[in-house]
């Protein structure tokens, strides 16, 4: 009794591959642009559903037949169904952030989208490579061929003829080609045969629009708005994402330049003591691999009360990320915010 399951390896390498290319995908699309946001989204919710279809059917189909013929290995396999409830709560989760980001796609939504995906992909990750050290192994001794290839047949299966093209694929892309044959050689015949006619066909427009929303390393205007919304929303990780690590932030109040340590410092000081920021940009000039803009900063401030800060700020950028921004504040409006932030938070 033995089988080769080295098709969930191709899938969990689909799984490594593209929900981080779908993550920063998410982070990447403009405020309010929802044409993209669409397109990302839905190809975010065919990699939940194979991922909640392969979950399933080990739950429904591959569990069940290693606990009976390996009982002593029934620890192992009940964590793999904790972690499997786990994810799907987590699974659970991207989806609504997903729903809500899609229709407008506000920043605000999608940073809440990037996290709740970053808190989902971590422990998918260890999964799959527990599952490759512990599981597979037991598989190849107790299963036949036969009970192994209904796992996939039903997961794949279960997302429906356009869709399983897709993922297969999908899963031939990152494949050797000699894998990719002794992989195809055990599907059924029709299959292998649709996707032979179909698969390429229905999945390289599929994957060319996507990655062609993809930013350039000069999308800058792009990469700028991520960074405002990040400050909008105290996302001081994100921030720090964008910069370069020697970026070095500049304010006309007469002091040296800080480090993106010093400015975050500062930065999560002043959020900590704010009940509301936003950037209303009045004017943009995007060049390569700068931006010049002028905004007001529209303030609500610990008392409730309300002020408006205007500025002007240049950001140089070097390989998509900022190396440089220069901060042209409203210096007396500046001293008020600072005096009452400062009482604020003691």
């Amino acid at each position: 009794m033995t089988c080769n399951p080295q098709d969930m390896i191709i899938v969990h390498r689909v799984f490594r591959r593209e929900f981080a290319a779908v993550l920063d995908l998410v982070r990447t699309v403009p405020d309010g642009d929802s044409g993209r946001a669409t397109v990302v989204a839905g190809h975010l919710d065919l990699l939940l559903d194979l991922l909640h279809h392969h979950h399933d059917t080990e739950d429904v189909l591959l569990w069940p037949l290693l606990v009976e013929r390996a009982p002593q290995h029934r620890a192992v396999l009940e964590v793999m169904e904790a972690q499997h409830e786990q994810l799907s709560a987590r699974i659970a989760q991207v989806r609504t952030s997903s729903r809500d980001w899609r229709v407008h796609a506000l920043s605000g939504a999608g940073i809440r989208l990037a996290a709740d995906l970053e808190a989902m992909v971590a422990p998918m990750l260890a999964h799959l490579d527990h599952e490759e050290q512990e599981v597979l192994p037991l598989c190849v001794d107790l299963l036949t061929q036969e009970e192994w290839n209904r796992l996939g047949e039903r997961a794949i299966g279960a997302l429906g003829p356009e869709n399983a093209l897709l993922i297969l694929a999908s899963m031939q892309e990152g494949s050797p080609e000699q894998e990719w044959q002794e992989f195809v050689a055990l599907l059924p015949p029709p299959v292998a045969e649709a996707y032979a006619t179909h698969g390429a066909a229905a999945y390289q427009p599929y994957i060319d629009r996507l990655r062609s929303l993809q930013p350039t390393r000069h999308d800058v205007g792009a990469i700028t708005d991520r960074f405002l919304a990040a400050a909008e929303h105290a996302d001081t990780t994100t921030m720090r994402s964008i910069y370069t690590p020697d970026a070095v932030i500049w304010h006309n109040d007469g002091t040296p330049g800080q480090t993106v340590d010093e400015n975050l410092a500062f930065l999560q000081m002043l959020f900590g003591g704010l009940k509301g920021l936003e950037y209303e940009v009045q004017r943009r000039h995007v060049t390569a691999n700068s931006v010049f803009q002028t905004h007001v900063l529209h303030i609500v401030l610990p008392d409730g009360g309300a002020m408006d800060l205007d500025a002007a700020m240049v950001i140089e950028f070097r390989d998509g990320r900022i190396s440089r921004i220069e901060e042209y504040l409203d210096m007396k409006a500046l001293d008020v915010l600072m005096g009452a932030v400062t009482a604020a938070v003691g």
